[in-house]
């Protein structure tokens, strides 16, 4: 059993860049459904507009073939009768996530640029979930010095804004990572980083599954019950401090991955943590329902972007197999 880097599949996109714009138009969010067969199923609107109604295309979010969401901006558009107006220099942000997952990785990476001095950072709102500034968000924001910023998200009213930096992308979902977002993950991690401590870290699903099921709300979970504890009991096994994330503050979570020299989890957004770990750190990705033969494309993006050790077991993997699996790759960690 031994480690590997993850493969490039995709073409990276282009390098990310910055574009200042005057009197900045950013149009109303709008989402549905296309009629098409096999191809992206879903259109999102939602840009920005220079001063003279030109589509800014930094503002768009990137996107792999084949990704379910399409872009449906106009290439031109015209100042709405209202909107709401807001004075001095602004950050574009892209799309503002309030699942913790998606504004880690995603919303995050597009606050790279230094601009200098700001009066706010707006951002479009995404998809459907309900938007607030939560206490996590502004703590992420903090390693970015940012925290302290007015924020502003668009929905349903236009905004014109007096000056506007947008910068581009620099996560392409599911398909690349950019040298810039790894600064910004690298910035997050930083605070936490203690030399004299290391540890192995299996990022558990148990309970978080467990009052899932409990509830009957949201998505169902992609492993059973009797395979959640037998990864915990897997990993703790060899070695391993089981860590339920959902129960711990985000700064413990954090310390925890940010020293941890060995990384395991169930594919998914949990694992995705791993972005904020050492750049070094070995990940273990396990597979679940639906990534069951091979690993999530967006955990290979950010293992590849940092050059890391892999390794990916398949969903039908046993307890004793992947017991002896994970044993044998700690052994090469430890020469």
């Amino acid at each position: 059993m031994k480690w590997s880097q993850p493969v490039e599949s995709s073409a990276p996109g282009p390098a990310p860049t910055t574009v200042e714009v005057a009197s900045a138009l950013l149009t109303r969010v709008d989402h549905g459904a296309l009629r098409t067969y096999g191809q992206s199923r879903r259109f999102i609107r939602g840009a920005v507009y220079s001063g003279d109604g030109r589509l800014v295309p930094e503002s768009q979010k990137l996107a792999p073939p084949g990704y379910p969401w399409v872009h449906a901006d106009a290439d031109r558009a015209k100042p709405p009768a209202r909107s709401v107006p807001l004075s001095g220099n602004w950050l574009y942000g892209g799309h503002w996530a309030q699942h913790f997952g998606h504004f880690l990785i995603e919303t995050m990476p597009t606050l790279w640029p230094s601009v200098g001095q700001l009066d706010g950072i707006v951002f479009h709102k995404y998809l459907r979930r309900p938007w607030s500034v939560t206490e996590w968000q502004r703590e992420l924001l903090g390693a970015l010095g940012l925290a302290d910023l007015p924020i502003e998200v668009v929905d349903r009213r236009p905004y014109l804004v007096e000056r506007l930096v947008v910068p581009s992308r620099a996560v392409v979902p599911n398909a690349f990572v950019h040298p810039e977002a790894l600064a910004v993950w690298q910035r997050i991690r930083a605070p936490y980083v203690d030399t004299t401590s290391t540890n192995r870290l299996y990022l558990s699903r148990t309970r978080h599954n467990a009052e899932t099921r409990a509830s009957g709300k949201g998505r169902p979970p992609r492993t059973s019950k009797t395979r959640d504890l037998e990864l915990d009991a897997t990993f703790g096994h060899a070695g391993f401090e089981v860590c339920f994330p959902e129960q711990l503050s985000l700064s413990h979570q954090f310390r925890l991955v940010a020293n941890a020299d060995v990384i395991a989890g169930l594919s998914g957004s949990a694992l995705h943590m791993t972005a904020v770990a050492k750049p070094d750190v070995h990940v273990i990705e396990v597979g679940d329902r639906r990534s069951a033969n091979r690993p999530s494309s967006m955990q290979v993006a950010i293992d590849r972007a940092y050059r890391r050790n892999t390794k990916f077991f398949e969903h039908s993997t046993t307890a004793r197999s992947l017991g002896r699996g994970v044993a044998s790759l700690l052994r090469h960690v430890d020469r």
